[in-house]
């Protein structure tokens, strides 16, 4: 089994207040569970209303599948213009 994990830190442009970025993050997190069927949660920068760190984790029996899926996350937040990755970090782990 293999467990794919990344943590993406985002620059929100669109975003003015906390209550801005809540509302970004909640339907940015909403529309990747739905389309890709992974865990996530916003893991950091919780106080920082233009800055947050999402996570993203997901199993498989290949790091192949595991890495096409986390590409495709990266992919579809990078898609938006309201936001930019400005760090990306992925860990697998082998069980």
């Amino acid at each position: 089994m293999v467990v794919g994990a990344i943590k993406i830190t985002l620059m929100l442009y669109a975003c003015r207040s906390l209550k801005e970025k809540r509302s970004y993050v909640k339907k940015a997190l909403a529309r990747i569970r739905k389309r890709f069927e992974v865990s996530c949660a916003e893991v950091g920068e919780n106080e920082k209303w233009q800055l947050t760190q999402l996570g993203f984790a997901i199993t498989s029996n290949s790091e192949t599948v595991c890495e096409r899926v986390l590409d495709g996350i990266i992919k579809e937040l990078e898609a938006s213009h309201e936001s930019e990755a400005t760090r990306i970090e992925r860990d697998y782990l082998y069980l």
